[in-house]
């Protein structure tokens, strides 16, 4: 997505920790143009930051424990839902103007806005999980029950790659299901250690690779809104009829861009009358056009069709799903504002059947699951135990023994 330009990126990266401001130049001042334009701003998903995560004395380690990278970056990172983009300073020259610039930069936009959104490429990091650090390849590197999947997804021929963490017996112990929609930058071999947490929780996760990420082919189809969301529903049309898991538990978990993947399948599952346990978003946006209104406000006449290509609009989708539904928001998202969050769940009180809101304090848009310690994990685990009470009798409850 979109950064506030010239000035302001500047600032953001000379008060970057981890990335120096002659590297920053340096990809500014390429002459690969439309190269640089979409790239993260930032040298190597920050591997240093993503080394922070520790998965304590639990059972479940990985083969490589001293390269523990988190899923993604502090606020160094700058990535608007996981991305941020190096404007040119001189582009057009001073000049041009103000105008210029603005008549320039409102044209890549619009010609480049779906590599600004969907980043499958992490500077040093590539697409394919065996680029990944060590430990972040595959789940072979750790102690837990595994399977792969590509899952047929429309009639383009798209084979959506997924990994699923499975407990032993799962349906006959009535074991919950998590399908993971990750964020829009990198691969999930780097979701890896957030998987394990979730698996902990005695739950089964789906690890899920939208279409022009990782290993999902073909490579050459890129990521698009309407082709993410065939994906998607062909996935839960997917784990709904796998014959080791309970039908009836299936949870949908989505963090920023993923959340709005999520709310479109529990809205699509709703419409189809297909059963779906509950939704768990966290640190996600109302839109795509509100998150212009924040970060481009010279360019909120342009957040609609036919400009905005990629739309992503939850708004209506929470004011009107009964699903169980629980919040997660970290209090100072630098990326998303924390009021996008609010606003959704005051939506979702209108129409859900129970809506929880858990507050992170002090949560960061990529590390809230990491910053939210114990408080975090119950939340989800309280979440997970009532929510199919509710969604069966509509009432919230403790689920019956």
């Amino acid at each position: 997505m979109l950064r506030r330009p010239t000035a302001m990126v500047f600032s953001l990266l000379r008060a970057n920790n981890n990335l120096s401001m002659p590297t920053s130049l340096s990809l500014i001042g390429s002459s690969s143009f439309a190269s640089d334009f979409t790239r993260p701003c930032l040298a190597a998903h920050n591997v240093l930051s993503l080394r922070r995560y520790r998965g304590g004395d639990s059972k479940i380690k990985s083969a490589h424990e001293d390269n523990s990278p988190v899923e993604s970056s502090s606020k160094s990172s700058m990535l608007l839902l996981g991305n941020t983009l190096p404007f040119v300073e001189k582009l057009g020259g001073v000049a041009a103007g103000i105008g210029a610039i603005g008549l320039s930069l409102l044209g890549l936009i619009y010609i480049k806005q779906g590599d600004l959104l969907y980043i499958p490429t992490i500077d040093v990091i590539g697409r394919d999980n065996s680029q990944n650090p060590r430990g972040y390849r595959s789940l072979a590197e750790y102690d837990v029950p595994s399977e792969t999947h590509f899952i047929d997804s429309t009639a383009d021929g798209v084979a959506v790659h997924s990994w699923l963490l499975l407990h032993p017996q799962s349906r006959e112990r009535q074991l919950p299901t998590i399908v993971f929609f990750h964020g829009n930058a990198g691969n999930i071999g780097i979701r890896i250690p957030n998987a394990i947490e979730l698996y902990k929780l005695d739950a089964n996760v789906l690890l899920v690779e939208y279409r022009g990420y990782g290993e999902s082919t073909p490579e050459h189809i890129k990521p698009t809104e309407k082709g993410i969301k065939s994906d998607s529903e062909a996935v839960l049309d997917f784990i709904l009829k796998h014959p080791k898991l309970d039908p009836s538990r299936i949870f949908l978990f989505g963090r920023s861009l993923g959340g709005a993947v999520a709310f479109h399948v529990a809205d699509y599952a709703q419409r189809m009358n297909m059963p779906l346990a509950g939704i768990i978003v966290e640190n996600t946006f109302e839109s795509i056009a509100h998150m212009v209104r924040v970060l481009l406000p010279f360019l909120s006449a342009f957040a609609k069709p036919p400009f905005l290509t990629n739309e992503w609009d939850s708004t209506n989708i929470a004011a009107q799903l009964r699903l169980p539904i629980l919040y997660i928001a970290g209090d100072v998202d630098e990326i998303v504002p924390y009021t996008q969050m609010k606003d959704l769940y005051a939506k979702s009180s209108k129409s859900s059947l129970m809506h929880r809101f858990h507050c992170v304090k002090g949560g960061t848009h990529n590390e809230t699951w990491i910053q939210g310690g114990k408080a975090y994990w119950e939340a989800i685990k309280r979440f997970i135990a009532d929510a199919p009470t509710v969604a069966i009798d509509g009432r919230e409850g403790k689920k019956e023994k």
